[in-house]
Order: C-alpha cells, then sequence, then structure tokens
C-alpha cells in the first residue's frame, strides 16, 4: 500500500482503494517447521525444483529435496562420488540463492537437464546479485578467490566443470562432466 501511495504522489486516496496480489509460480507455503518449501517435476529427462524463499530460509530441510535430486543422477548414470559432489555444489548454489538472490516471497528456480555427458543445473533467482555478474568457470583456481567472494562460491568453484553466470547473477549455470 505503501509503494501504491508513494507511485500516486498523494498522501490521501480520491476514493477507494483495492490491491490485487498475483503470484506466479508455487505457493509460497512453508513445511511444519516454516522453513522454505518446495515442488518438483520430472518429464523425460530433467527435474525441475521451485523453491520458495521464506523469513526462515536458514532451516530448509533438504531431505526429500537431496533425496529427489539422487534418485535423478542415478538414473543420469551418476557414480556416488559425483552424486555427492553434484549435491554439495547444488547445496552452497541453494544457499547463495536464498541469501543474496531472493526475498522471502520469492521463488527460485533450479532445472538440472543432460547433455551429452553433460549434468546442466541451472538456477534462476529473480533478483540481481551484482558480485555474480561474472563468468566464473575461468576463475577455477585463483589464490584468493576465497577472499573476494564466499567460502560456498569456493567450493562451487571447485566442484563444478565450468559456472556461467547471466542477466546480472539471475541465472547461474554449473555444468559437470560425467
Amino acid at each position: 500500500l505503501e509503494s501504491v501511495r508513494l507511485h500516486s504522489g498523494k498522501q490521501q486516496p480520491d476514493d477507494d482503494q483495492a490491491l490485487l496480489v498475483i503470484q506466479v509460480g508455487t505457493s509460497s507455503a512453508t513445511n511444519s517447521f516454516g522453513a522454505p518449501a518446495f515442488s518438483f517435476n520430472e518429464s523425460g529427462q530433467d527435474l525441475t525444483f521451485e523453491l520458495v524463499n521464506t523469513d526462515d530460509a536458514g532451516q530448509l530441510s533438504t531431505t526429500e529435496l537431496k533425496q529427489k535430486e539422487d534418485d535423478w543422477l542415478v538414473k543420469q548414470g551418476c557414480s556416488e562420488e559425483q552424486r555427492l559432489n553434484i549435491w554439495n555444489a547444488v547445496w552452497e548454489a541453494i544457499q547463495n540463492a536464498l541469501k543474496h538472490g531472493s526475498q522471502p516471497g520469492d521463488v527460485v528456480g533450479i532445472d538440472l537437464s543432460t547433455v551429452g555427458n553433460l549434468i546442466d543445473i541451472e538456477f534462476t533467482q529473480p533478483r540481481q546479485w551484482p558480485d555474480w555478474d561474472l563468468e566464473l568457470g575461468t576463475r577455477r583456481g585463483t589464490p584468493d578467490i576465497s577472499d573476494e567472494r564466499g567460502f560456498g562460491t569456493h567450493i562451487m568453484l571447485k566442484l563444478a566443470s565450468s559456472i556461467t553466470v547471466r542477466n546480472q547473477g539471475r541465472k547461474i549455470l554449473m555444468r559437470f562432466v560425467l
């Protein structure tokens, strides 16, 4: 309502006001602990998650999400070590998306797909994360990477074959070679 008041430039409305809220994506439901909810869809070779950021995003229960991802990776022929590495990189990216790329109520998309012997995992987050508007794959092995970026980013760079960032940090593609 404050945004509407500021947009109209008037302290008081001339008449009644109506507010229409349209949500695109999944419901902003939370689990019984008030943590982010997620939904998933598996079709053909692809697996898609939608994760709703909530006020208590740090309490995300990853058991079901991790199991769905692990089951999908098994179907793609990934070894146990590859699945663990991919999960660790994905988990770091989820935390980054919740902390930097979205706010409570926003939906973060996670799309897993295969291209030949590659596993592509793309994160779509609604908010710009200026620190990510770089091609990170070329920065692998940079000695001071943990100083300029968080430890989670360092883990992602170490585990993924490449990371490409587009749309000013709103799309992050992690690629893994099988």
